[in-house]
């Protein structure tokens, strides 16, 4: 059974409810607008500006929707992990010192530590190296850079703070993008990152560990010092111990 000494969601929930704020305010301004200019210009003139202002509440309303989706992938994702046994430790919303953005998961234990991102997309995504399309459109902002970016982070600040492994097991932090959408169709070419399917996840954790065995006293002198630095930002944690399980796939 997995140790989550970080149960998260914080970045996630504040970003949901910065949508819906937007989404209501974009709403009612549409719709006092069109009022005013019913009454004020001509009742064209509302129609008219409903028209012409419906795409942004439009744009507001599917980034909220987007955020719901990944909220509920990196839920998946966090049962899944669940199943691995006690020598796991388990964070989920890491927000680093001094870092914009949130890392969705970090998994410490005999695969050393591996900072993993959640997507749950549908449709067709193809990768090229650092380059990302989805359905045919590319991607502003890449996932592999995103993923190494955290990554890389993450192994500097666990380095700081525990200098004797830094040239052991804080040698490479790994990354991992996790798909959880089993609607999605990837395709990767030159990969810059370990790309996964949610049923392929466990494997690929589980053949980490049995190359890295990383000592349970290590991994969890690293995951208390990131818990700690994620009590000081986001309050008391809620230490969880997931339901016991064994560590093969669903």
């Amino acid at each position: 059974m997995t140790t989550v000494t970080r149960v998260g969601g914080e970045y996630a929930a504040g970003q949901r409810l910065r949508a819906r704020l937007a989404l209501w305010g974009a709403a009612g301004i549409v719709g006092l607008s069109a009022v005013a200019a019913s009454l004020v210009i001509h009742p064209s003139a509302g129609v008219l500006l409903v028209l012409g202002l419906t795409p942004i509440v439009t744009r507001t309303r599917r980034r909220l929707v987007n955020l719901q989706k990944g909220i509920y992938g990196e839920a998946l994702v966090v049962d899944l992990l669940h199943r691995l046994p006690g020598d796991y430790f388990l964070l989920n919303d890491v927000m680093l010192p001094e870092r914009r953005g949130n890392i969705d998961h970090v998994l410490i234990g005999p695969c050393g530590v591996v900072v993993l991102e959640t997507k749950h997309w549908t449709g067709i995504v193809k990768s090229y190296g650092d380059l990302w399309f989805r359905n045919g459109v590319p991607v502003t902002k890449s996932v592999s850079k995103q993923v190494n970016g955290n990554a890389a982070a993450l192994k500097d600040f666990l380095s700081r703070q525990h200098p004797d492994v830094a040239g052991s097991v804080l040698r490479f932090v790994e990354s991992v993008v996790v798909f959880s959408n089993p609607l999605v169709r990837i395709r990767v070419n030159r990969a810059r990152t370990t790309i996964v399917r949610y049923s392929q996840l466990l494997d690929v954790i589980v053949e980490k560990a049995q190359r890295k065995r990383v000592p349970a006293d290590v991994a969890g002198k690293l995951a208390a010092t990131l818990a700690r630095i994620s009590m000081q930002d986001s309050g008391p944690l809620r230490p969880v111990i997931a339901r016991e399980s064994g560590t093969q796939q669903g």
